[in-house]
């Protein structure tokens, strides 16, 4: 018999499965039928095994991956070992078979600890084929070996010394992960060439990426975008699979094959979206069709697989799960650092819907993780599917994360229901009335009004007011007509968030006595910005909760602190009595993992429980909320037990009647003002500076550098023979600053003060430090000195004994309300703002306190100022 050249390995494996399924035909074995040609030429050959195993439909799906090879391979080939290993993990098999025509060995993993390395477990007779001539000669002799090799894998599942795999398992994070590892280069480079060659992509990426990229960095546009197409494919393919067993126009997926070019590809998805719906999975997002042609023959090879696996027949638990896995990993890869942990959303929703029956929404809804808990609740209090899926509505400003959201919201018992999920930008939804959807049941758009909302819940966009105009072009406007409604003192500043704009506008979304439900970041608690916007949100609604997190951030991956913040639409006037809820969580969201807990946390809440094992409570009228902010309390503080304030109130004046108090020197030109050593400057120039706290060990601070305070001309200089001064000076009358400017323009701040003049005035008498970590204190200078920008100074402005007040700054009270005015930043740091001290900021009257009881308290403080500053809870205790 001639040879044909053409009979390579991919020919023999095509034999190899066509003899496995003739001879398991009639056999009522587990092993029911084997697949594989998912490789091809130039295409994933590494992503695949040669040969699949599959079960019968009734129990797992894949048993078991082949490797295949020719005998000039050695069975023991390092790489043909490691190539078929890879390939098991990354399917979930916990077995593979090595065959080169002539030897056969089956290596397993140890099922009990499944990470470690396959072992040689078993091998079968040579056949004595040892060359590529002899494979296709000698038919008989290898269909012979794998009929023998057949009837052991069977005993050997049989036995149980070799299990399969679920659906789950193959269909899992591996092999998403192994899509991005081996195609997320060549795709960004597609991408890259593309951004090039067309300016209207190039801006439409540009636009995406400027309001995204905090989510993805340090990750580059291109890959970022390239990692959400490759996995927006995946699961475009996927659930046209897990359709089929619900409505049969899916199966126009299996004509995707490795001949199909991807514009055929768009068209029959497309075909799909018009007879089934699911239009948000199956829709062109932002740049998909940029495929490059080594990850699209990818995508149709695992395609083949999935068509091969038959994930229709699954029992409907199984595949759900298929899905569900699928979407979480979407989620863990796309969702960025701001993604709503799930049991975040859950206490959302059930803290925020009243009326579980009413329509709710989620306006930025990302991934749907909040618009799932909330359709979950629904159905966890008795609504049907159909009732649920129609009250629940979600969109998002960009189209690709609609994909997770729709795949979210899928029920299998509610296929044939309206997944009401749309793309819109927030801030157009005043004129949207109503949205098209295609009818799953009947293939024809139907139009649906958008109703009033009983309840809005959201994890709004974090994007700082530096980058919000170029983020978001109607936000000025937007501003614009809120603060037409609002008096001056409660007038959004251009520094606030974007959800601050948002948040107000969406009073517009929901109906009276509405709620709104949001997690946003801790900024309006404490920012400058905050206490006008804390008054436009008292105009339209009652604060119900402020809730925040005593044990670690909810955003892990995020230096964000974020609170969760329910709101209740306001009809009519404000009560005197009303009253706000400041909550905080006691368990780390790590161990919100039962949902009993988050339910009775939920629970605690809304019956306003003081304390439980999941939260702390306090509850205070406005009336008393602003008695606080008098004394100079951020809302931050709030949170902890304050009925013990009141009794001091009478005797705490503003700190500003004693002090100026403000940032320390911005000079604006440092290598001027604070010289380096060797300057030569002549004594009476220079004055001490502190530019770091954390050298400070005490409460008396001690400079740490040089600065440069010089009120008298050049001219007078040189003719008082004060070279040292005037030659330190005319070095810096060319010198620029960073932007190119000359020094002698920008230092200008007085016509009364020379250009390189700092005065005397701001020294300090006490300093503080912006972040003070640990130590709140006040530390004082021996001797009047400057700070640096990055300090607080304290300028004493009046006659008073400046002992007693350091004494009265350092007192548990003074301490806690300097803590108290400040609010926590990420990694658990204080943020104190010179601003708000100067206007806020209380101390202790020393003139309540007579003199005998004033030396007292120096007498005890003396003691103090001798050692070392504590640690807050040292120095309390």
């Amino acid at each position: 018999m001639s040879v044909q050249p053409s009979y390579n390995e991919r020919a023999w494996a095509i034999d190899v499965i066509t003899e496995i399924n003739l001879y398991c035909a009639n056999k009522n074995r587990v092993i029911v039928r084997a697949g594989g040609e998912y490789s091809v030429a130039g295409g994933c050959a590494s992503l695949f095994p040669d040969v699949l195993l599959f079960g019968d439909i009734a129990g797992t799906l894949v048993q078991q991956g082949w490797e295949l090879k020719m005998p000039d391979t050695a069975i023991n080939d390092v790489d043909l070992i490691s190539n078929a290993e890879e390939k098991a993990r990354r399917l979930g098999l916990n077995s593979f078979v090595v065959w080169n025509a002539n030897e056969a060995v089956l290596y397993q993993q140890n099922l009990q600890v499944p990470s470690l390395a396959f072992k040689h477990t078993h091998a079968w007779p040579a056949t004595s084929i040892n060359s590529r001539k002899d494979v296709q000669a000698s038919r008989v002799r290898w269909v012979q070996a794998l009929h023998k090799m057949i009837d052991d894998i069977n005993d050997f599942i049989d036995n149980g010394s070799l299990l399969g795999a679920s659906a789950i398992a193959v269909f899992n994070e591996h092999l998403f992960l192994d899509f991005l590892d081996k195609y997320t280069h060549a795709l960004s480079s597609k991408l890259t060439q593309s951004y090039q060659a067309s300016a209207l992509l190039a801006a439409q990426i540009d636009d995406w990426w400027l309001i995204n990229q905090q989510e993805y960095l340090p990750k580059s546009k291109f890959v970022a975008l390239a990692q959400i197409n490759i996995i927006q494919w995946l699961n475009r393919f996927l659930f046209a699979h897990y359709l089929k067993k619900l409505n049969q126009d899916a199966k126009l997926v299996e004509k995707i094959d490795v001949a199909t070019t991807l514009q055929q590809a768009i068209d029959i998805f497309s075909a799909i979206s018009a007879k089934c719906d699911f239009l948000n999975i199956f829709k062109q997002t932002l740049a998909l069709e940029h495929l490059d042609d080594a990850t699209w023959q990818a995508l149709t090879s695992l395609n083949a697989l999935l068509t091969d696996s038959r994930l229709e027949t699954l029992p409907q638990a199984s595949l759900q799960a298929v899905v569900e896995n699928a979407l979480n990993y979407s989620r863990k890869k796309l969702a960025g650092q701001f993604s709503t942990p799930k049991p975040l959303a859950d206490l959302l929703v059930r803290v925020t819907i009243e009326d579980r029956n009413k329509a709710v929404y989620d306006p930025c809804c990302g991934t749907g993780t909040i618009a799932r808990a909330a359709f979950d609740l629904k159905r966890e209090v008795g609504l049907q599917v159909k009732d649920a899926l129609s009250s629940t509505w979600a969109s998002d400003k960009y189209a690709f994360p609609l994909q997770l959201s729709t795949i979210a919201l899928t029920d299998p018992q509610g296929m044939n229901e309206v997944v009401q999920v749309f793309k819109e930008d927030v801030f157009n939804l005043g004129s949207v009335n109503s949205c098209i959807f295609t009818d799953p049941k009947l293939g024809v758009d139907i139009k649906r009004s958008i109703p009033k909302m009983h309840a809005v819940v959201s994890n709004l966009p974090f994007v700082r007011f530096e980058d919000l105009e170029k983020l978001n072009a109607s936000a000025k406007a937007v501003r614009r007509a809120i603060n037409a409604d609002l008096d001056v003192d409660s007038q959004l500043s251009n520094k606030s968030d974007l959800y601050a704009y948002v948040l107000l506008y969406l009073r517009h979304v929901i109906e009276d006595d509405g709620k709104i439900g949001i997690i946003i970041s801790n900024a309006w608690l404490g920012a400058d910005w905050g206490q006008a916007f804390r008054k436009a949100l008292l105009k339209y609604f009652s604060i119900v909760n402020v809730v925040v997190s005593a044990k670690g951030r909810w955003f892990a991956n995020a230096k964000v602190v974020t609170t969760l913040l329910v709101l209740q639409k306001r009809v009519g006037g404000t009560p005197t009595n009303e009253t706000i809820n400041f909550v905080t969580t006691k368990l780390p969201i790590n161990e919100w993992i039962d949902a009993h807990n988050v339910n009775q946390t939920a629970q605690d809440i809304l019956l306003t429980k003081t304390t439980s094992t999941n939260i702390t409570a306090q509850t205070l009228s406005l009336l008393q909320v602003n008695q606080l902010e008098q004394l100079g309390v951020g809302w931050s503080a709030m949170f902890t037990k304050l009925d013990w304030l009141s009794q001091f109130a009478p005797h705490l004046i503003p700190a500003s009647q004693h002090v100026d108090i403000a940032r320390g020197a911005r000079t604006g030109g440092d290598k001027l003002f604070y010289p380096s050593s060797g300057h030569g400057i002549e004594h009476q120039f220079i004055v001490p500076v502190l530019k770091n706290t954390r050298t400070i060990k005490g409460l008396i601070a001690i400079s740490d550098s040089e600065a440069f305070c010089c009120s008298l001309a050049i001219a007078d200089l040189e003719n008082k023979n004060l070279i040292g001064a005037a030659n330190w000076i005319n070095r810096f009358l060319k010198a620029t600053n960073k932007k190119g400017k000359l020094l002698q323009e920008t230092l200008v701040k007085s016509s009364k003060r020379h250009w390189y003049e700092m005065k005397p005035v701001e020294t300090a008498d006490f300093v503080v430090s912006l972040n003070p970590d640990k130590r709140p204190c006040v530390h004082r200078f021996e001797t009047p000195a400057f700070v640096n920008q990055r300090l607080i100074r304290f300028t004493v402005k009046n006659k008073i004994d400046i002992d007693i007040l350091h004494a009265l700054f350092n007192s548990t009270i003074g301490m806690f309300l300097l803590e108290a005015a400040g609010f926590g930043r990420g990694l658990g740091a204080l943020d104190l703002n010179a601003t708000k001290l100067a206007k806020q900021l209380h101390v202790l009257n020393h003139q309540s306190i007579s003199q005998p009881h004033k030396i007292n308290i120096l007498n005890l403080y003396k003691p103090l100022l001798l050692r070392d500053v504590l640690d807050l809870p040292q120095e309390l205790a």
